[in-house]
């Protein structure tokens, strides 16, 4: 579930972002969301 979750994410990104490698931002950016995103699904699932 969490592949999928960062899948999204990262397409999200990578549409509105300039995808640049030299940029470490993005992956912060990334996994920022995708542990906003766990933390949504754990509080989901009490």
């Amino acid at each position: 579930m969490k592949i999928i979750y960062f899948l999204i994410a990262a397409s999200i990104l990578s549409s509105c972002a300039p995808s640049r490698p030299e940029n470490p931002s993005n992956d912060y950016v990334l996994i920022e969301f995708a542990s906003k995103l766990e933390e949504e699904k754990e509080n989901q699932s009490k």
